[in-house]
């Protein structure tokens, strides 16, 4: 049987960069592609109410110059897989992975569960929408890494059932994610204690089973939780 497009590795491409001598853009900027990004998002950075208030900086705009970023000559497909490395220590300094999820209906459920997210968890974004699923550090007053949890006021069985298909998610984008990436860079999160997706306890990475869904059809995985 041959394997679904999903499950045959795709090719990542490998782009030399050179590291420069100070950095771009300019710490504490926010980084707009275009002039007109640059005025909208400078009026509200200015006029919007700050986040947290402990911190009193506000973020200039800056307009970037794309190609201080490429080498010359270099061009990418927008469809393009690539790893960045520094050209004079080989170090992996940027990853842009694309088509991560080929099969059609998986990607129609993860994007079906974002949805829900979007509708259960808390607003961590202003000015606009976002939530947050993925691991946190926790707040400043109790650090501790962790699966995020800033669920709205929903039924306790609720939350359960959606933390359980979120993590399965997040558990199927990284184990995708793994075939691909450099190793050193799956080895630097794989060597951390990182807590196991989705349920905020203490018991570190293992391999298990989780569930994904293509359809009507709930497909039984197993991998990195």
């Amino acid at each position: 049987m041959d394997p679904h497009p999903s499950e045959m590795i795709q090719p990542v491409r490998t782009a030399w960069v050179t590291r420069l001598g100070e950095a771009y853009p300019p710490k504490y900027t926010w980084a707009c592609n275009s002039q007109e990004i640059e005025s909208k998002r400078a009026i509200i950075l200015q006029t919007q109410k700050l986040a947290d208030g402990r911190d009193p900086r506000r973020a200039e705009t800056f307009l970037v110059d794309e190609g201080k970023f490429l080498a010359a000559g270099e061009v990418f497909k927008e469809d393009e897989s690539v790893v960045f490395r520094d050209d004079a220590t080989n170090e992996v300094v940027g990853v842009v992975m694309r088509n991560l999820i080929d099969n059609p209906g998986i990607l129609e459920w993860l994007d079906h569960r974002v949805k829900i997210a979007c509708h259960e968890r808390r607003n961590t974004r202003d000015p606009g929408y976002g939530v947050t699923i993925g691991y946190s550090s926790g707040p400043r007053k109790a650090r501790k890494l962790k699966w995020t949890g800033p669920y709205r006021v929903v039924k306790a069985t609720k939350v359960v059932q959606s933390t359980i298909e979120n993590s399965s998610a997040g558990a199927h984008i990284w184990n995708e994610a793994r075939k691909r990436l450099p190793q050193e860079v799956v080895h630097d999160f794989e060597s951390l204690a990182v807590p196991c997706m989705g349920f905020n306890s203490d018991k570190h990475e293992k391999e298990g089973p989780y569930a994904v869904h293509d359809g009507a059809r709930r497909i039984q995985k197993t991998g990195v939780l």
